[in-house]
């Protein structure tokens, strides 16, 4: 007799736990957008429930945000921040800001915080007709520990759609994994990333930066590593035989000296899992 052939079994690569395919109908797998969809990533990988819905969301605000406020001081139009207008004797009326496509920046209050105070709308008025204007910006960045990992949870995640399995289950991959699924361990965060701008000048130039590949010139310790560009931040993952733990030794000195080069691949828009096709 003909045994049956084992159940088709897709493998979270966040949690590596191993689901059925009915998983999709009933939702508990979901596309993921890489990076967060608020900071301009697009769906590509499926995860489980609990790591898109959970943990993803839960890393990706603080991500969000500091990706909102370099979008803000690059003067993108319409992101919008609260902004705060001074009036006279201290008095603040509440509202937010943005940057118009003109290259203007515009000021709104907020009716439901500022009520109707008569003093409110004056100080209002004559700050606008002075053109005097003090205005207290309001730069909520957010967990920079919880971004941090989220920029390696992108990373990650972007690394398994280009390559698969047979990467990101290599052993030197586990400790990533780990810092991914328990962000709150307490442990010291130990990620890879640094910041790839080169200062105030061009760094936000590269908001919406996409770029994934393998160093093949510039420091010894980079070399035949993975580094994912993305907007002004460049994370790093183990590739062939380095730890993530030596490489996190390298980034927490300074940032990384002198030019590196990358053999890159074409950002994922699909999965391609090229490493897994080349073994089959």
């Amino acid at each position: 007799m003909r045994p049956e052939a084992p159940p088709e079994i897709y493998v979270c690569p966040p949690c590596v736990d191993g689901w059925g395919v009915d998983a999709l109908d009933t939702r508990l797998l979901t596309l993921e957008h890489v990076p967060a969809g608020k900071a301009h990533g697009k769906e590509l990988v499926l995860t489980c429930k609990p790591c898109n819905n959970t943990d993803g969301s839960r890393l990706d605000k603080p991500a969000v945000r500091q990706h909102k406020m370099m979008r803000f001081l690059a003067r993108h139009p319409n992101v919008k921040i609260r902004a705060d207008l001074l009036g006279a004797d201290g008095f603040v009326h509440r509202g937010e800001a943005w940057w118009t496509a003109d290259g203007h920046l515009h000021h709104s209050g907020i009716p439901q915080q500022n009520g109707h105070h008569p003093r409110g709308v004056d100080d209002y008025a004559d700050a606008m007709n002075s053109g005097e204007i003090r205005i207290a910006l309001h730069f909520d960045v957010g967990d920079e520990r919880l971004a941090a990992i989220a920029s390696l949870r992108a990373a990650y995640l972007a690394a398994f759609a280009v390559w698969g399995y047979t990467y990101i289950l290599r052993p030197e991959l586990d400790s990533v994994r780990e810092m991914i699924r328990t962000p709150d361990d307490g442990r010291p965060v130990a990620v890879s990333r640094y910041d790839n701008g080169t200062g105030t000048g061009t760094i936000f130039d590269l908001i919406g930066t996409r770029q994934i590949g393998f160093v093949v010139d510039g420091p010894d310790w980079a070399v035949g590593n993975v580094l994912v560009n993305i907007d002004h931040y460049g994370i790093f993952l183990p590739g062939f035989g380095e730890s993530p733990a030596k490489l996190a030794a390298h980034l927490s000195n300074a940032r990384p000296a002198g030019a590196m080069r990358m053999r890159q691949w074409e950002w994922p828009t699909q999965p391609r899992y090229e490493i897994d096709w080349w073994g089959a």
